[in-house]
């Protein structure tokens, strides 16, 4: 969902299309977001605090006396890394994902997705044999074709 808060954010999905992927009976394609951008902001300890100790006293977690100090390790470490690696990937996810393939029209009845053509692999390590490689999609006809001669 991280993804299409990404595109109504950017409006390449309408304000509602949370809701009526939610509420959607059939299938809905959204874009998985990277991962490296998301961190958990805030940590609550609620449940440990209220005696899910199994009769072990402990002591309460209690991270607001931290709160001070994690917001400065945020503001000098933290953010400054997200800005010189992630904030470029997800610009890139963007351009490869979103700005080619948007909510809207993924979503239309018989769209097929495009895709950029495959960069030629230097190594082995590099190329993966059991998945195919993406192509483009010239129409509807072809890319069904390759579909049922591949199964």
């Amino acid at each position: 969902m991280i993804g299409l808060a990404v595109e109504v954010c950017r409006g390449s999905a309408p304000e509602g299309a949370i809701e009526e992927c939610l509420a959607a009976k059939e299938r809905k394609h959204i874009h998985l977001a990277p991962a490296e951008g998301l961190f958990l902001d805030r940590v609550y300890f609620d449940g440990y605090n209220t005696g899910k100790t199994n009769g072990v006293e402990t002591v309460p977690i209690e991270p607001k006396i931290w709160e001070e100090d994690i917001e400065d390790v945020k503001r000098r470490v933290l953010y400054p890394i997200v800005s010189r690696t992630v904030i470029p990937k997800t610009r890139e996810w963007i351009d490869e994902n979103l700005a080619v393939n948007p909510f809207t029209l993924v979503n239309s009845p018989g769209y097929v997705f495009a895709s950029k053509e495959p960069k030629a692999s230097t190594t082995e390590e590099e190329s993966c044999p059991t998945q195919p490689k993406p192509r483009m999609a010239t129409d509807l006809n072809s890319h069904n074709r390759a579909l049922t001669t591949a199964t």
